[in-house]
This record gives C-alpha cells, sequence and structure tokens, in this order.
C-alpha cells in the first residue's frame, strides 16, 4: 500500500509536544501551512529518494525533534513572508526535486533570521538585463544590506572522480583477470582539474578511465611478462605509482583525488560568485556558504579572507556553515569580516546574524 506525503502525521503524537514546547493544535496549525502550500498530491513516498526534496524530506524521512523543528521554522517563515516581494520564487524552488529545494530553504532560514530581528525582508527577482541579483534584501533602520546563500551540495568534480575511480577498479582488475595476473596496482594521485574546462568535464569517468587503461597496455604487458616492476612509473607516464607481485589477490589501490582541496575550490568559488552578485547589485552584503564537504576553518580564513582584502568590491563579510554527523550534530559556524570600523547600521546587521548562528569571528 502506497504511502503519501503527508499520510503518517508522526508530528501529532502527544510525546513530540514536550519536545518543542507547543500544544497538539499549535502543531497541528503550523504543520498545516506547510501542508497547504506543498501538498505534493498523489506523490508515493515509498519508490522515490524523499532526501531529494528538502520538504518530503522533513515528513518522510524519519521522526526526529529535529525534523519537527524545521517543519514549524518552515512553517513561520512562510507565515511571514507570504507576501513579500519575490517570495514566489522562493517557494517553486522548494518544490523542486533536487538540491534547489535545500538552498531555498537555506535562504528562507537567513531570511527569517533577520526578520525576527526586526528587519524588513524582500527577494530581488532576477531580471536579464541586470544579471544575478543576491537572494535577500534586509533593511534596518540606517540602511540595506545584501545576503547571497551558496548551498554546495556533492560538487560535480567529486562526483566525477567517484565514478571514474569505480570504473578505472573494475576495468583494471578485468584486465588483471584476463591475463592470469595476480598483482596489486597502485594508481598515482587524480589530477582533477585536468579533466575539467570551465567547470564542466572534457571526457566522462568511464571514457577517461578506457583511455588511461589503453594508454598503459603496453607497459603492463612488459611488466606482467618480465616479472620486472621497477620502471612502471616510467612506462605508465606517472600513472601508476607501483606494482605489487606476490599477493593472494589482485586489487587497485586508488590514491583518488584530493577532497578536501575540492572542498575548498568549491568554498572559494561560491564566495567569488556571491561578492559578484553582491557587487552588481550594488548594496553591501555578506556571504553565506553552505558546505556538505570537509573544511578547515585555518584554510578557510587565509584563502577567503585573502579574497576578501583584496577585494575593494560590497562583500564585506563571510560566513560558512556545514553539516556535522549524527552524533556532533551540526559544526558550529565561522565568520570573516572585512576591519571596516564598522557603522552602527552594520554592525545591527552582523549582531542579528551572531544571535542566530553563534559563529567563531575573525576580523580581517
Amino acid at each position: 500500500m502506497s504511502t503519501g506525503v503527508w499520510d503518517n502525521c508522526w508530528w501529532e503524537e502527544p510525546a513530540w509536544c514536550d519536545q518543542v514546547g507547543l500544544s497538539p493544535n499549535e502543531i497541528s496549525k503550523r504543520v498545516e501551512i506547510v501542508k497547504t502550500k506543498f501538498p505534493f498530491v498523489g506523490i508515493d513516498v515509498e519508490p522515490i529518494n524523499t532526501a531529494k526534496n528538502f520538504v518530503i524530506s522533513l515528513t518522510a524521512c524519519g521522526k526526529s525533534t529535529s525534523n519537527l523543528m524545521l517543519l514549524l521554522r518552515l512553517a513561520d517563515a512562510l507565515r511571514a513572508f507570504e507576501h513579500s516581494d519575490g517570495f514566489l520564487s522562493v517557494l517553486k524552488d522548494l518544490e523542486i526535486f533536487g538540491d534547489a529545494s535545500y538552498s531555498a530553504f537555506q535562504v528562507l532560514d537567513a531570511a527569517y533570521s533577520f526578520f525576527e530581528e526586526g528587519f524588513k525582508v524582500r527577494f530581488p527577482v532576477a531580471k536579464a538585463r541586470h544579471g544575478k541579483r543576491p537572494d535577500i534584501i534586509v533593511k534596518g533602520d540606517e540602511g540595506e544590506f545584501a545576503i547571497e546563500c551558496k548551498y554546495l551540495l556533492n560538487p560535480q568534480k567529486k562526483i566525477w572522480c567517484e565514478e571514474y575511480e569505480n570504473s578505472l577498479s573494475h576495468i583494471l582488475l578485468q584486465y588483471m583477470s584476463d591475463k592470469g595476473a595476480d598483482l596489486e596496482i597502485t594508481l598515482s594521485r587524480v589530477d582533477v582539474d585536468s579533466y575539467f574546462e570551465n567547470g564542466e568535464p572534457k571526457i566522462g569517468p568511464r571514457e577517461e578511465a578506457l583511455r588511461l587503461r589503453d594508454s598503459i597496455r603496453g607497459g603492463l604487458d612488459t611488466v606482467i611478462s618480465e616479472g620486472s616492476f621497477e620502471q612502471i612509473g616510467d612506462i605508465s607516464n606517472g600513472l601508476i605509482e607501483k606494482i605489487s607481485s606476490g599477493v593472494e589477490e589482485a586489487g587497485v589501490l586508488l590514491h583518488g583525488y584530493d577532497e578536501r582541496l575540492l572542498a575548498k575550490r568549491s568554498v572559494s568559488n561560491g564566495v567569488r560568485r556571491a561578492n559578484e552578485q553582491i557587487d552588481n547589485f550594488g548594496v553591501n552584503g555578506l556571504a553565506i556558504v553552505h558546505s556538505k564537504e570537509a573544511w578547515d576553518f585555518e584554510w578557510f580564513a587565509k584563502e577567503v579572507g585573502e579574497f576578501l582584502s583584496a577585494s575593494s568590491g560590497k562583500l564585506l563579510g563571510v560566513l560558512i556553515t556545514r553539516d556535522g554527523n549524527i552524533l556532533s550534530g551540526p559544526e558550529r559556524p565561522y565568520l570573516l569580516l572585512k576591519d571596516l570600523g564598522q557603522s552602527s547600521a552594520f554592525a545591527d546587521f552582523i549582531g542579528a546574524l551572531k544571535k542566530h548562528w553563534n559563529p567563531l569571528v575573525r576580523n580581517l
């Protein structure tokens, strides 16, 4: 029997009232706001990957206090911004099955945080002749500020590398099986950038794996027949680091790619794009970058800090947030700020940000 998105009303169980400090009636009213905006009629949660849409992930990916709190916060934001300029585009993104729905909630969550602190909020609509706009404009008593949100999930290069490694392992194991050779092949680290141009792959991951196999086949045939592996690096043009014989089972060891480096580049690119959009709009602002990948604050402070210090643009700071794990929960965000002798208007803006995210702060 199929189950609809809103069929399992787990949030109506009495135990959740104590968890969120609300009455059953108040919880039901607020969940109904979300359900009315996103009915998802006719969608069966069983055969689809429910995590592909943010709203459905809250209702159908397990009972938890965090999911209910997010559902209630979504309801509050929907109610607050129902008549706000540009809000319709955010609603449309929340309906999408894909990363856009998660990115849309990031925008909504940030906007509502400033709304709670008394700022007026609007969502600029993109216009062809003006280029991309920041996601949010907040207005306080002493001025306007722009916020651009970047949600970095499964960078394209990471996906390409994972498919490439899987294909290459399978192809080389099959090659050794055909040759009757029990060897352990250790491949050099993948130079990801060499396979991309202007952010797009120049070749598919499986095609590149087949090309690599064909390019080193002669060298492999030679070392297998002669049993001499010392020169394999030269024979394979550095693609193979070493070959070991006398192993119990054939295998392929991949140093793979530097996942931390990919994550760092993703964050760096996100900051640069945010800077362009805020500059183009002509209002001082801040970038909020959410990363699903590994990163470290010292790199972030150095790399992004150097960019901010050298930039004469209107991007005055960057907040970076990252998911934690199931045990630790979300990691504490980091905030980098230009030292501008901040005006009271900007100080109020940053104060509202600090109140919601409680970041570790570094002034440049």
